[in-house]
């Protein structure tokens, strides 16, 4: 199969220095960058025995939470503590405690940082627990200033046995968010974490710029293949020819290349596209990823990352649910187009009829290109419906009922996709194929289990319901014949007709140019009619598909000089006109009328001498 496109060794060479510069700049970043991003930060950071980080960044609470009881998180500089609990609220439209109460615990710890960062000599960050007069629970206070007081949800949030543990647990993790707050503020840390920024910035723009080099790439790629890709079904190629069978099994195979030709151009603009598609979405992310974690680098602005998280949740779930979508869409294409083509180049069977293989091969792939896809976009909508918190199996449950409903009502449309099921499985025609169906005939354009639609000889599109399609003349179909009527006139010798008319189709039969378009020897049925326009004389010449059209306007034009050389006339239309007088109609009409104009007649004679 010959190849689609030509890349030019200066092409590859490009893209192997851009992924090589793009591999150096990304593990130069990770591996050298990275240890200086966590590495003094870090060193000013106490450790605190029993404290994981793991801990210290859950996204789920620790149990779950009985009924009746909300959570939330309590964060600072956008980075989770610990979860505390209260009651739900009854009064909808209103704050909740549970938001209530987290805004005052957040808002403390911040005016704590706030006052710490700003002292020249802060003190030392300790978490007292100390005991409520009021209720006997713990209060965890920094100073002489109130943080928050722990309930027994909280402690049975955690899944501890006593409030006093519980508050412990909360001052460890409170004292440790706020060594880590303090030492992020400190010029040095701030001062290295603007110069990480800053390179990340750069290697962002080279990526970027990387993934537009290769965008345009593409899309240069894919004009090329549109400009080389016809819009109609590929030509038969033609070769010289010295009418032996491995001249025309040559031509067959000549036909099968160009198809493949063709599918492999469309299976290169499905590969491009979805290149394309994964590169803008790479772009996408790119960026968006860049300035969520540039924006956890600073923790006066960290606190918007949890923000763009909640907010973007469900539009990221169904872009990326849509891109998934797309892409294993144009991926079943690809693979579709393979697999029935690897048929057709004769990996699994020995193709008797090339053509009929190449028709039957585009009509399939066609129809199980949409089945998939159909398929593919049902279960991307029920994914999307799932990660949005949607119980499908009720939709699922509920489809069923519907879809009876609906059979009901949608009959025809069950008649004809069952109708079109089995066009395809009988082969009745195929894409490529001039049918005739009712009153309607033209070339097969595009066909699925639905519909059939066909381009007539003056360009317009008819659409055909498969359910509607009783009776289907394929004129195309494994062979064709030209079915010829010669009107000679009256006075032509009939057996030297007969012989002219077959030396025709001898010379034609062998003659390079034709001679693989014609299966069978011309086969004369003789004197078909004999009319007014003359002698009609049938015949019949079996041609390969959709040849016939073209051996008959040859076969006319060659029988017609013939016929010219042997003077032999054309049959034309004959008409006799009788020219009557008044006296021999009336004759015709009253016998004694006759009698008596002969008398009178003989009578004028006799004068007359």
């Amino acid at each position: 199969m010959p190849p689609a496109t030509h890349r030019s060794p200066k092409g590859d060479r490009r893209s192997k220095v851009w992924s090589i510069v793009l591999a150096v700049l990304v593990g130069f970043t990770l591996f050298g960058f990275a240890p200086r991003l966590t590495s003094p930060a870090a060193a000013q950071i106490p450790s605190i025995p029993g404290i994981n980080l793991q801990d210290i960044e859950n996204i789920l609470p620790p149990s779950t939470p009985a009924e009746r009881i909300d959570t939330g998180r309590i964060r600072l500089d956008g980075r989770t503590l610990f979860w505390v609990a209260a009651s739900a609220s009854d009064r909808p439209g209103e704050a909740s405690p549970i938001q209530w109460r987290t805004n005052i615990i957040e808002g403390r710890l911040r005016d704590i940082v706030q006052r710490l960062s700003r002292a020249e000599n802060p003190p030392p960050i300790a978490i007292d627990v100390i005991e409520s007069p009021d209720n006997g629970l713990p209060v965890l206070q920094f100073g002489d200033q109130e943080i928050m007081t722990v309930t027994e949800q909280d402690a049975e949030l955690q899944g501890a046995n006593t409030l006093q543990g519980t508050a412990e647990e909360f001052a460890k993790r409170i004292e440790f968010g706020l060594r880590r707050a303090i030492a992020e503020r400190q010029p040095a840390a701030f001062q290295r974490r603007l110069a990480i920024a800053a390179i990340g910035s750069v290697l962002l723009v080279l990526i970027s710029a990387g993934f537009a080099y290769r965008q345009r790439h593409l899309r240069a790629k894919l004009h090329r293949l549109e400009a080389q890709t016809p819009d109609v079904p590929p030509p038969v190629v033609t070769q010289p020819t010295t009418g032996t069978p491995e001249a025309s099994a040559a031509r067959e195979a000549a036909m099968l290349a160009a198809a493949q030709h063709q599918a492999s151009h469309l299976q290169q603009r499905n590969l491009i596209e979805i290149q394309r598609r994964l590169l803008q979405a790479g772009q996408i992310v790119l960026w968006g990823g860049g300035l969520f974690l540039g924006l956890g680098l600073f923790p006066q602005v960290r606190w918007l990352q949890p923000q763009i998280v909640s907010g973007l949740k469900i539009p990221v779930t169904i872009i990326l649910t849509l891109l998934g979508t797309y892409v294993a869409i144009r991926i079943s294409a690809v693979a579709i187009d393979r697999f029935f083509w690897a048929v057709g180049n004769g990996r699994f069977f020995s193709p008797t009829n090339p053509q009929r293989i190449a028709l039957r091969i585009t009509t399939f792939s066609r129809v199980l290109k949409s089945i998939a896809g159909l398929v593919l976009l049902v279960i991307g909508a029920l994914i999307g419906l799932s990660s949005l918190g949607l119980n499908v199996a009720p939709l699922l449950a509920g489809a069923g009922i519907i879809g009876l409903a609906v059979s009901f009502a949608a009959q025809s449309l069950i008649k004809d996709t069952i109708n079109g099921f089995l066009i395809l499985l009988e082969d009745q025609y195929a894409v490529g194929d001039v049918i005739s169906v009712k009153s309607e005939a033209g070339l097969v354009e595009n066909m699925n289990l639905r519909i059939t639609q066909l381009r007539n000889s003056e360009g317009q599109l008819i659409t055909i319901p498969n359910g509607t399609i009783d009776v289907v003349r394929n004129l195309s179909k494994d062979w064709s014949r030209a079915d010829l009527v010669i009107n000679v006139a009256y006075g032509v010798d009939t057996d030297q007709a007969l012989k002219i008319i077959r030396e025709v189709s001898l010379r034609l039969s062998r003659d390079p140019d034709w001679r693989d378009r014609i299966l069978d020897p011309l086969q004369v049925l003789g004197v078909e009619n004999l009319s007014h326009e003359g002698i009609s004389i049938r015949l019949w010449i079996q041609t390969k598909p959709l040849e016939q059209w073209n051996v008959a306007r040859e076969y006319r034009r060659r029988l017609k000089q013939a016929l010219d050389q042997a003077g032999i006339s054309i049959g034309v239309p004959q008409q006799s006109l009788w020219l009557w007088s008044l006296d021999r109609r009336k004759s015709m009409v009253d016998p004694d009328h006759a009698n008596g104009s002969s008398a009178a007649s003989s009578k004028s004679q006799d004068s007359f001498n």
